[in-house]
């Protein structure tokens, strides 16, 4: 229904590289600034440093601008500069040591010969050359062109870390041969023994090696003459996984390290026209010698898994070092106030109680109560507990350390108000809860007019005693007032307080008419044109009547311009935007409201929720979390971070939570509603009936109603269903969702088909009227859809589905309807493919079996 939503040796003990018997060729050696430079270029270091510098230059040109245009502190610019220029050699350092390509961010190989002979860059020079031929590649290569590269790439990718390893260069590559070149024989016949080694165990690649050794004309990296032809040429002798050497290189090795003459070489010769004779040692003792060889130094770990060299681990330590100790030396009091930031002050300010014996006066002692939070709420420095939590502790009594405990604070500020005739009497104390005793206290007699202004000097006197710096409290966020007509302020505070009740469409007509009452006597009053944007939204959400939104929409939308330091107003804004579906605006105003009071719980609550929204569960799990931390004995707090909970489905960190919300606030309906709703989705039907009906009881709302049918709905009461449906279709007779589930309770009754189609075809009508409102969420497409494949007609059902599929392909409630749609057009498989694929995604394998418009053959499929 519309609700689911190294070198030989014959003993492998002797077997070890005898690099020290490798002499160096002669001349002087000197460091070589062209491989230098290369290897720099290769790394795009200079590319890097460049692209830095100009995006560094951009990023302060812009701060400097922000700086400027808002007002913001001078160090923030010089941070960035800082960070900046202490970025740069980490930046460099990184790039030098890392190479970005398509295995991910790998470690770079040390480079090589950078001081070596003068004779390796350039002109005529004898150096050792390997020549790795890949077997069967011209055959790959006629039969299938694009098999050949991969095959090429492979080997170049198997050979690459072994030849750093063995100190080797890569040339270049020739048809199906890669050609490489060594300072010495042991190195060049090390590399080849561990290549086939390698190559032999993997067993999916065979190659023919061949070794020479003889003079070169060389430019750089690229080698050329007659013995790269030779070395070519020699590897035509030897065997599919064997090595084959020159005379020359055969005769300098055994020059280097006599042993080796003792290895099982075969001389060889070939009747090709310019091949040279040579030995050969076949796969058989390649494969000893190899084992001997990797027994005794294990070849290197390829690039990706590679750990980073050591000079590089103390270079990048270093960087570090720097840029960690000269920005705390820099901003050490910066970084100070971050790394304290959960020990900032933190208060909270009880409402303040109202001794005048006549309970209609309360206004006057919570208006003073809400303005000193408002007030205070705004300095940076000081962590204030919401106005919920606070006012949920009204009339109880409790101790000091309880209190500090329930609302996370460390100071409270608690009261009393007095009015006898025209004069006030104001009793204040500031309690200090770790220390157990007041430290600050004082009474006022004030006449009405002074009670209003009176705020301000309670408020400075608090963060004075709180040890706020007097340069954290600007003094035009003190001045600022929302209406110098006390009169106004005092018919104001009337409508706030109705506000905090329970929201019914009779409380909601008392507040609106209090707050236009303060706008005929101050049109400029910005908090009550808010407290009507609350109003109207409120009403909005209680019938989901259009022209109500129509009308919270152009309320809110007065405020927009003029709410950019009212933190009502501007958790107004986000509120509707979220209702409206408007995510960026919605953000907008609750990232403002954040900068103006960073501390402000239901911001955070706001933000999270949007997040959640728009399936940034990580995001919106961080603001919630943050948003109990900072008022833990604000029961929206649990409730929001409930519903996120519930959308992730981790049940019972969900229930945990509502019943927290349900503890610190039994007479709000929201948090049994979801209590329900959580317990429906553990499959506690009888819990979550008792939790839908206490709901009701509290505050029969169409959502109650809803709920309590849908139980029914499940349960096969379809005659009780739609009882609750008409109920809750008096309270919202706009709602297209109730008149979904009300034709759906229909549809499954026999003799009412006509009432479901007609129910059906209202909601059709309904969900229209409303996207065209506001853009429609998955889940209003996915309803639509539904009535509409509900009402027969298919082709726009499955056009509306395709919208949803475009928004959230593998949302569980997209893929139920998509089972539906295939089920119409009886394409059973089909339909049982998107029906596990919701089951996999997240949506109850028991919940989606108790669905009677899903045939039992194909429950009986479902993935558990």
């Amino acid at each position: 229904m519309g609700l689911w939503r190294t070198t030989i040796s014959q003993d492998c003990k002797t077997s070890r590289p005898h690099r020290d018997a490798v002499q160096p060729v002669s001349h002087r050696s000197h460091i070589r600034w062209s491989a230098f430079f290369r290897e720099l270029g290769k790394r795009r270091v200079v590319q890097v440093a460049l692209a830095y510098a100009g995006v560094s230059w951009l990023l302060i040109q812009v701060a400097d601008t922000a700086v400027d245009a808002f007002d913001l502190p001078l160090w923030l610019l010089k941070l960035a500069f800082v960070i900046l220029f202490l970025g740069f050699p980490i930046i460099i350092i990184l790039t030098w040591v890392f190479d970005l390509g398509p295995r991910g961010l790998t470690a770079s190989s040390e480079p090589r010969n950078l001081v070596t002979d003068s004779t390796d860059t350039q002109g005529t020079g004898t150096l050792c050359l390997l020549c790795a031929e890949i077997v069967g590649y011209e055959a790959v290569k006629a039969s299938h062109s694009g098999e050949a590269e991969n095959l090429l790439n492979y080997t170049y990718a198997s050979i690459r870390p072994l030849l750093a390893n063995c100190e080797g260069e890569f040339v270049k590559t020739l048809g199906d041969s890669i050609i490489s070149t060594f300072r010495s024989p042991e190195q060049a016949l090390s590399c080849a023994l561990q290549v086939q080694h390698k190559l032999q165990h993997s067993g999916d690649l065979s190659i023919r090696i061949s070794l020479h050794y003889g003079d070169c004309v060389r430019d750089g990296n690229l080698v050329a003459g007659d013995s790269v032809n030779e070395c070519l040429h020699l590897g035509a002798v030897a065997e599919p996984g064997g090595i084959v050497v020159s005379e020359s290189f055969r005769s300098q090795l055994d020059k280097n390290d006599p042993r080796s003459a003792g290895a099982d070489w075969r001389q060889v010769s070939s009747e090709a026209p310019g091949t040279p004779s040579g030995f050969t040692l076949d796969p058989a003792a390649v494969r000893h010698a190899g084992e001997c060889l990797v027994t005794a130094h294990p070849p290197p770990v390829p690039p990706a898994t590679s750990h980073l060299p050591r000079r590089a681990k103390l270079l990048t330590s270093l960087a570090l070092v720097l840029f960690l100790t000269g920005g705390f030396y820099f901003y050490k009091d910066y970084f100070s106030e971050l790394i304290n930031f959960e020990e900032v002050p933190s208060l909270a300010i009880l409402p303040f109680a109202n001794v005048t014996g006549d309970a209609s006066l309360a206004y006057l002692s919570d208006g003073l109560t809400d303005e000193l939070i408002n007030l205070t709420s705004r300095i940076p420095s000081l962590r204030v507990a919401s106005r919920t939590s606070t006012y949920a502790l009204q009339g109880k009594s409790y101790n000091a350390e309880e209190l500090g405990e329930r609302l996370g604070v460390d100071f409270f500020l608690e009261g009393s108000v007095r009015k006898d005739r025209d004069r006030m009497r104001v009793l204040v104390r500031l309690f200090d809860i770790e220390k157990n005793n007041a430290i600050w206290s004082q009474t006022y007699d004030l006449s009405l007019e002074e009670f209003f202004r009176t705020r301000e000097e309670i408020a400075r006197k608090t963060l004075a005693h709180l040890q706020i710096p007097s340069g954290e409290v600007p003094s035009r966020l003190l001045a600022d007032t929302p209406t110098r007509d006390p009169k106004a302020m005092e018919i104001f505070l009337k409508g706030q307080e109705i506000l905090r009740k329970p929201a019914t469409m009779e409380s909601l007509a008392q507040a609106e008419q209090r707050f236009q009452d303060a706008l005929l006597m101050d049109a400029n009053f910005l908090e009550a044109e808010a407290g009507l944007c609350e109003v109207y939204l409120a009403r909005y959400q209680i019938t989901a009547s259009d022209t109500r939104f129509k009308t919270a929409e152009s309320q809110c939308q007065r405020i927009e311009t003029r709410a950019s330091n009212a933190i009502d107003g501007l958790l107004s804004l986000t509120e509707f935007y979220l209702e409206a579906s408007r995510y960026e605006r919605a953000r907008h105003y609750a990232e403002q409201a954040l900068q103006n009071d960073r501390y402000n719980a239901r911001a955070r609550m706001l933000l999270g929720e949007l997040q959640s929204l728009q399936n940034r569960p990580q995001e919106a799990l961080q603001n919630f979390s943050e948003a109990r931390s900072l008022d833990p004995g604000h029961w929206e707090t649990h409730y929001y971070l409930g519903r996120h909970y519930y959308r992730t489905g981790d049940y019972q960190l969900a229930l945990d939570s509502f019943r927290k919300a349900v503890q610190l606030e039994p007479d709000s309906a929201n948090p049994y509603t979801n209590l329900g709703a959580v317990l429906l989705s553990t499959y506690d039907f009888a819990g979550a009936a008792a939790a839908f009906d206490k709901a009701v009881a509290i505050a029969p709302t169409r959502g109650g109603y809803s709920n309590s049918g849908a139980m029914h709905y499940y349960l096969g009461n379809y005659d009780k269903a739609v009882n609750l449906y008409l109920e809750a279709l008096q309270l919202a007779p706009d709602d297209a969702r109730l008149w979904g589930n009300l034709a759906d309770a229909y549809f499954r009754i026999p003799g009412k088909t006509r009432q479901a189609q007609g129910a059906y075809a209202k909601a059709i009508e309904r969900a229209r009227k409303s996207m065209l409102l506001k853009a429609p969420d998955v889940e209003e497409l996915t309803s639509l859809s539904w009535y509409l494949l509900r009402a027969g007609d298919a082709t726009e059902a499955a056009q509306i589905l395709d919208r949803a599929i475009a928004q959230a392909p593998q949302d569980p409630d997209v893929l139920i309807q998509q089972g539906m749609m295939y089920l119409e057009k009886q394409q059973t498989r089909l339909a049982l493919e998107s029906f596990n694929q919701a089951i996999d995604n997240g949506y109850s394998y028991e919940l989606l079996s108790v669905l009677p418009d899903i045939p039992e053959p194909v429950r009986a499929n479902f993935r558990q």
